[in-house]
């Protein structure tokens, strides 16, 4: 009897480490998850004035600051929003009212994108060039070039190049509304040539990627449901993955080269030859524009989107 009750107390004892032992390791499970939402990080209504509306928008890592296109209803010309993602506060730093740029076409500051000291404001099917302004983190930017999109059918056509998104590397990369990626000079894209796609409208995206010696430009048409890429050197056709969202949704790269899309509820993130795919589940997604990144916390990747009337942010392992 004293045997069975010795065994007894130390199969208690055990089964006591075991439960020990798995609240422990219980605890270590309960680690903090990733983001999965988008969360609000500004309503709109806090950030523009009455009558206005914003566009495009690209976020730059040594600011902190958010830039956005904005434009007043029924009025030409535009503005450049800043928001810093630090303190909230608001500074309109870039106003052009001259009445040469057309804004009643929607697709006109639909992109912009920063590039060390520059932001490039992408000028639509209505205007015939897009404007590089300088002074990234001076609070103030100033008009550095205008310019020019090439005509298509002569120099007297009432079709230009309709300029829509642009990568900046060796030269400038220019998606257009009519199915082309026009590149040339990084100064002035003088004597441009162009590569044909296989579509891209309203939403088309383009960004140019580098990485263990090779070189990428992955572009999105828009309407064809595709984001493709191609050698950036002659315009080959590399290979294409297709998209299930709002067509007007961008495309954007990390520091890692790696490549960004939003679809309905989810994150799509691809090595840039976009043979390699991650997928983030991603509650309030729903943007219909361009989104943009940065990646200010350590080990983190933070995406801002703008939709239904707010700025919404959420944050992936980088």
């Amino acid at each position: 009897m004293k045997a069975y009750i010795k065994s007894l107390m130390l199969l208690s004892a055990l089964c006591a480490f075991l439960i020990s032992c798995k609240k422990s390791n219980d605890n270590d499970i309960e680690t903090p998850k990733q983001d999965t939402a988008f969360t609000t990080f500004i309503k709109i209504t806090d950030l523009v004035p009455t009558g206005a509306s914003l566009g495009g928008m690209a976020y730059d890592g040594g600011t902190q600051n958010i830039f956005f296109y904005m434009h007043k209803s029924g009025e030409k010309g535009y503005s450049i929003l800043q928001l810093n993602t630090v303190t909230k506060q608001t500074l309109i730093v870039f106003s052009f009212n001259d009445g040469v740029w057309v804004s009643s076409n929607g697709s006109e500051g639909q992109r912009i994108r920063v590039f060390g000291n520059n932001l490039y404001v992408m000028g639509g099917a209505n205007n015939t060039d897009f404007h590089r302004l300088t002074g990234i983190g001076t609070n103030t930017l100033t008009l550095s070039a205008v310019i020019k999109m090439p005509a298509y059918g002569g120099p007297n056509s009432a079709h230009w190049g309709e300029s829509y998104d642009v990568a900046e590397a060796d030269k400038l990369y220019v998606i257009t509304m009519r199915s082309t990626i026009t590149y040339g000079n990084i100064n002035n894209l003088t004597s441009p040539g162009s590569f044909a796609l296989g579509s891209s409208s309203h939403g088309a995206s383009v960004v140019y990627a580098s990485i263990g010696g090779s070189a990428f430009l992955i572009s999105k048409g828009g309407d064809d449901g595709k984001i493709e890429v191609r050698n950036p050197v002659n315009g080959n056709f590399l290979r294409a993955v297709t998209h299930s969202n709002d067509s007007r949704t961008s495309i954007e790269k990390d520091s890692k080269e790696r490549v960004y899309h939003i679809e309905n509820e989810k994150v799509i993130r691809y090595s840039p030859d976009l043979l390699v795919k991650e997928e983030f589940p991603a509650k309030n997604s729903r943007t219909g524009n361009q989104f943009t990144i940065g990646e200010n916390t350590p080990g983190k990747v933070t995406l801002f989107i703008n939709s239904y009337g707010e700025i919404k942010t959420m944050q992936l392992p980088l």
